[in-house]
C-alpha cells in the first residue's frame, strides 16, 4: 500500500494550506507561515487554540477514521 493510497486531501503546508491532490484547498485561519516553523521552507505554525484548515473534502467527518501527520 502506498503512502498516498486512499489519501483524501494532504498539504505540504508551505506556505499555504493547498491540496497537493488538487482537489480543494485549505482555507487557513489563525496559522502562520514562516521559515522558524520549517524544516526546509515556510511551514504553518499552529497557536493551539483556534488555528485550521477549512476544505471542502468529503471524507473527513466526525464519524470517519482519518489520520493527521506531521514531520
Amino acid at each position: 500500500m502506498a503512502l498516498t493510497d486512499n489519501l483524501v486531501w494532504g498539504s505540504k503546508l508551505d506556505n499555504n494550506s493547498n491540496d497537493v491532490l488538487g482537489i480543494s484547498n485549505g482555507t487557513d485561519t489563525n496559522i502562520t507561515y514562516s521559515s522558524g516553523n520549517g524544516k526546509i521552507n515556510q511551514g504553518g505554525g499552529f497557536n493551539g487554540t483556534d488555528s485550521r484548515i477549512n476544505t471542502n473534502t468529503s471524507g473527513f467527518s466526525g464519524t470517519t477514521d482519518f489520520t493527521i501527520a506531521y514531520g
